[in-house]
This record gives C-alpha cells, sequence and structure tokens, in this order.
C-alpha cells in the first residue's frame, strides 16, 4: 500500500516539475527579451517575497538591477513590471488591450466583475454608467464631507505628533474610507474613530491575502487555496464586508422604491439642508430604467469603490 502511495505521489511531482518547464518555456518565447532574476524551478522566484514588508524595497531592487522594465515568475507564472514610460503609454492607451491580468481574478470573490475586473462590453457599459457620478459639479457637493473627515485626520495626526517619526499612510487611508462610504453610500463607517470595528479589519484583512495570494505559488492556485487556512479566512472577512454593503444597499433601495419620482427621494441632506445624490443613488436610478443593471451590478461596483480607497 506505501509503495503506491509513494507512486502517486512521485507521479504527481514528476508532472508538476513537466507542468512548471513548459509553462514557463512557453511564456519565455514571448518574454526572453524583458530581463529578471532566474526562477527556482517550481516556486520561480516567490521565496524572496516571503511577507509583504519585503515586497517593495524586492521590486525596486530588481527595477535598479535591470534598468526598468523587468520580470519575475511565481510558481510558473510570470509577472512583468513595466516602468518606462514609453511603454506604459503603450498600453494605457490601447482600446483593445482591456482584459486584466490573472492577479486580478483573486479579488472576484470580493469584487465580482465590477469596473475594476471586468472587461470586454460589460466592462464599456460599466465606465460609461460611472463616468457621470464624478463631474465636478458633482463633487462640489461634497465639500462639507471633505472637510469634516479632515478635521478629523488633522486631530488624529496631532496626536502623534509629538513621536519622532509616524507612518501617515494608516490614519490616511482610513479618512479616505470615510468619506468614499459617505459619498458613495450615503452612511459612515466612523473608521477614523473606530479602527478597530468589524468592517475595517475585515477589509484590511482582504487586503493581506490579496497580496500573500499575487507572491505565493500554493495561495495563487485556485484549487490548493481551497484547501487552505486563508481561504476560510477570506470567507468570513467576506461575510462582514458584503453584509455590511449589502444592508446600505437594500436599505436605500427601499427609500428609492418608495418615492413617486427620483428627485422626491431621501438623498443625504448637507448642513445647509439641501438634498444631493450619492454615488449609490446614481446606481439605482440608472438600474430603475434599466433592469439589466441589476442589484448585483451595483453591489459589485459600490465594493469596487471601497476596494479602491483601501489600496
Amino acid at each position: 500500500m506505501l509503495q503506491y502511495i509513494l507512486a502517486v505521489i512521485l507521479f504527481f511531482f514528476l508532472f508538476w516539475i513537466l507542468y512548471w518547464y513548459f509553462t514557463v518555456r512557453h511564456f519565455e518565447k514571448y518574454l526572453k527579451f524583458i530581463p529578471g532574476p532566474t526562477p527556482l524551478p517550481l516556486v520561480g522566484n516567490a521565496l524572496e517575497f516571503t511577507s509583504s514588508t519585503n515586497l517593495l524595497p524586492t521590486l525596486m531592487k530588481y527595477h535598479k538591477k535591470f534598468k526598468g522594465n523587468f520580470k519575475i515568475y511565481v510558481g510558473s507564472r510570470p509577472h512583468v513590471f513595466i516602468s518606462k514610460t514609453e511603454d506604459l503609454a503603450f498600453f494605457l492607451n490601447s482600446s483593445t488591450i482591456l482584459r486584466k491580468s490573472k492577479a486580478y481574478d483573486y479579488l472576484n470573490n470580493w469584487l465580482g466583475t465590477g469596473l475594476l475586473t471586468g472587461w470586454g462590453n460589460k466592462w464599456k457599459k460599466h465606465r460609461k454608467i460611472i463616468t457621470p457620478a464624478f463631474h465636478f459639479k458633482i463633487l462640489e457637493d461634497y465639500v462639507d464631507i471633505f472637510n469634516s473627515a479632515g478635521d478629523i485626520l488633522v486631530e488624529k495626526l496631532e496626536e502623534q505628533s509629538k513621536k519622532p517619526s509616524v507612518d501617515i499612510y494608516p490614519f490616511v487611508t482610513l479618512c479616505a474610507l470615510d468619506i468614499i462610504c459617505e459619498t458613495t453610500m450615503g452612511t459612515s463607517v466612523n473608521a477614523q474613530n473606530d479602527s478597530d470595528s468589524a468592517y475595517v479589519k475585515s477589509v484590511n484583512i482582504l487586503l493581506r491575502i490579496l497580496i500573500e495570494r499575487t507572491f505565493s505559488t500554493f495561495l495563487s492556485n485556485n484549487f490548493l487555496y481551497r484547501f487552505s487556512t486563508t481561504y476560510q479566512e477570506e470567507k468570513r472577512a467576506l461575510k462582514v464586508v458584503h453584509g455590511y454593503s449589502r444592508s446600505v444597499i437594500n436599505s436605500r433601495k427601499a427609500e428609492f422604491m418608495k418615492s413617486e419620482e427620483y428627485k422626491t427621494h431621501a438623498s443625504t441632506v448637507d448642513a445647509l439642508g439641501r438634498k444631493k445624490k450619492v454615488f449609490l443613488d446614481l446606481l439605482l436610478e440608472y438600474s430603475s430604467n434599466d433592469p439589466s443593471f441589476t442589484q448585483e451590478d451595483i453591489c459589485q461596483e459600490v465594493d469596487t469603490f471601497m476596494f479602491a480607497v483601501r489600496f
């Protein structure tokens, strides 16, 4: 019996080696002119990214070593890092290279196929729907929200001012989260004053998992990932994050449905008593006129903006 088990293990190990070799060989047909560190069998360069803290220093080391663009392998999957402006312009100006890389798939459980992760006709449709929400006239209505969150940020930084140095990133992102929640969904998570809330913690967990999966040979494999404790951790965090956004959306939709016409429904009211639309209101308005833009589409776009502000 033991011999059969060992034979099966040996078979899968050899299959893994061959799969890695021929996959890398396939990619190298297109990437051989892009420099990069030599990948190790099976793991590629993943061992150099053992934690999120050494991620940026390691990437900067390779940027300097190869004087611009370079590639690394995580397992058998290549990652190309582009810094030369002419190469960036080629991709950013393209109207056909729209499909996201494989790493974006790690966000699908959280964001679905919204504006960030989607591509093709769906991406174009959602882009057209969302663009009007960023008209400067609409953004001007939220200056009071920006100021209020900014005042809290200043207070938090004043408390840290006596220290020799301070990392302002956590404070700025919590401020941004307060702003985006109120302007997007018309509700406050009070992230700056309650950074230990279940919602804020869950968002941070999901962001950490995204980085871990991107640079882990084991976690980047969707099949193997489902057997990890990280997958269970992600499920718990998603339950909190999705539960909060869906609750707000359902509440706002109920208000919208009760109104006789959109202009009179319960929009967010500012300090002067003026009603104003939030991002969610605009999505609900569009959905009422185009049933093909479903509530799930609304949820995905709201979650996308929550992710973007934290990342």
